[in-house]
């Protein structure tokens, strides 16, 4: 099974809706589907620079919002495992 094809399809939104609200944060923050493709696509070319391939797992340790959406993206689209670990559970 491959995570490729759900990133993807974030791109087929931006061609067709650019404009488009797709990401709605707290605080009234708004990402259309073009700047969310835009974070997702600089966010995964930082990480395939830093080496991060295809199958790696990666942990994501990122509060809910705008960077947590455009990174998980990110790592779908680089083909990366991430698990998903919530910041406000604490270190215990």
């Amino acid at each position: 099974m491959s995570l490729v094809p759900v990133s993807l399809e974030l791109t087929r939104h931006a061609q067709a809706t650019p404009h488009a609200p797709a990401v709605l944060a707290p605080g009234g923050l708004r990402l259309t589907f073009a700047e969310l493709e835009a974070r997702v696509e600089a966010s995964a070319h930082a990480l395939r620079e830093l080496g991060l391939t295809r199958g790696e797992r990666t942990a994501l340790f990122v509060p809910p919002g705008v960077d947590f959406v455009a990174l998980f993206h990110a790592l779908l689209r680089l083909g990366a495992l991430p698990v998903l670990i919530d910041p406000g559970m604490g270190r215990a």
